[in-house]
């Protein structure tokens, strides 16, 4: 009887240690491949799974933001954390919304973190946001780079303090030749827009700042005889950028220019005079500084915010072929385009959402379509900032946070962030992921 009790009690504890060898095994190989400095690979933590609604489980390709980490979700497979960094010393964290390649191979996007104690005031308003480190991860590879003005960085790291950069805009050419904006050092000698190469490894500059004669809100220059760079779309070959002439003035004038990036030594073309009106003025600045615009994917549109110092003014769609232009978003509340909105065109380039930049008239989102420019759809519930596109037209997503906007997300500080998704057609808007922000499809 004593023999046949300690057999079952060896049987017992070497059933134990098994059990517990098991469970060590499996968690701990993901996480650290994630943190390797030669391969990045997406790591499952179940234990903070993307929280959704019952019925609203994110499909496809998509990359978010969670507690200042990038998350990647492939189709078919489970989210995964992609980053590793460390914010203790500078706890400010901003980041763009990814942007795939248009075979979901490739996830650019850019991000920044910067100390506690930034400052506000002004105008413009500091954007603490605009420029930070750009970064592309090859999924299929599960390797990362770094970009530079040189050079890309292969095998960057994915833990520790991120790095800093003067990166500020990106658009995907095509699926293996990646457009990015760099705003550069103060003197703005390397500032332009910049061609990366996935294929070839290589960056070359293609269009520099002193190509477009302006200046920039980050190289110190306020040489009035030039006008200044506000914000840039790239859309089929062309690069477009929006500018305002004599900043400061009563009679800033504010413009959309284009230019080609396949014969970049041609010269640039004004495509809209928005209006004029006194920009950061000293002695009475307009309701309207970064005015809202887009270009449509295919090239053939361009919506933009008109401006004016004596009224409210709309909407505008510009074709770019022909010339002709129409009135959009009618039917919507006046008071939203007394202040900056955002627009953003649908993937089919047949839909535009008016969006408020953050929390102004608590008016939007709204939607209107080439097919019916007289009708207006509105959402609810209220959701500010840039909508981010599903790749099939489908939807659009917006947050209840406004990081992608110059605001941070300070690190372990703030109430965790939700996304909504806001199919076409359709009213209502519904929760997708929490704890969430950032959003990129694929």
């Amino acid at each position: 009887m004593v023999k046949q009790r300690s057999k079952f009690f060896l049987f017992s504890t070497l059933l134990l240690v098994l059990a517990l060898l098991s469970a060590c095994g499996g968690s701990q190989e993901p996480s650290e491949t994630a943190q390797n400095m030669t391969t990045p690979t997406a790591s499952s933590q179940p234990t903070s799974a993307a929280t959704t609604t019952a019925d609203s489980q994110p499909d496809g390709n998509y990359a978010f933001v969670r507690q200042n980490q990038l998350w990647v979700h492939l189709q078919g497979d489970i989210s995964g954390q992609l980053t590793k960094f460390d914010y203790t010393a500078r706890p400010n964290a901003f980041w763009h919304l990814p942007l795939w390649s248009s075979d979901a191979r490739y996830l650019a996007f850019i991000m920044n973190a910067l100390p506690a104690g930034l400052g506000g005031g002004g105008c413009p308003g500091p954007d603490y946001g605009a420029n930070g480190a750009l970064y592309v991860y090859d999924t299929q590879a599960k390797a990362m780079a770094q970009v530079s003005p040189v050079t890309p960085i292969p095998h960057a790291a994915t833990s520790g303090q991120p790095q800093s950069d003067a990166w500020q805009y990106m658009f995907w050419e095509d699926a293996t030749h990646l457009l990015a904006w760099y705003n550069g050092a103060k003197d703005g000698k390397n500032a332009g827009l910049y061609r990366y190469d996935l294929t070839a490894q290589t960056v070359k500059k293609v269009i520099s700042l002193d190509d477009l004669d302006a200046n920039t809100l980050y190289n110190g220059k306020t040489d009035d005889n030039k006008p200044l760079l506000l914000s840039m779309r790239y859309s089929s070959g062309m690069l477009y950028y929006q500018t305002v002439k004599h900043p400061g003035k009563d009679d800033s004038t504010l413009s959309i220019y284009s230019r080609s990036v396949t014969k970049p030594d041609s010269d640039s073309k004004k495509v809209l005079d928005l209006g004029t009106e006194p920009w950061c003025s000293s002695s009475q600045s307009g309701q309207i500084v970064l005015p809202g615009w887009d270009v449509s994917p295919d090239g053939n549109h361009l919506v933009a915010q008109l401006v004016s110092a004596q009224a409210v003014m709309g909407i505008q769609e510009q074709n770019l072929q022909n010339g002709s232009s129409i009135e959009l978003f009618k039917q919507a509340p006046q008071e939203l385009f007394g202040h900056d909105v955002l627009l953003s065109w649908s993937p089919d380039s047949q839909t535009v959402v008016a969006t408020e930049p953050s929390i102004i008239a608590k008016l939007g989102p709204f939607t209107t379509s080439l097919a019916n420019t007289s009708a207006v759809q509105s959402y609810t519930p209220y959701m500010r900032g840039p909508a981010s596109w599903h790749a099939d037209g489908s939807a659009f997503d917006l947050q209840n946070s406004s990081t992608g906007n110059g605001s941070a997300l300070i690190s372990g500080a703030n109430t965790p962030p939700t996304i909504y998704e806001y199919g076409t057609g359709k009213t209502n808007g519904r929760t997708v992921l929490t704890d969430a922000h950032e959003i990129g499809w694929g």
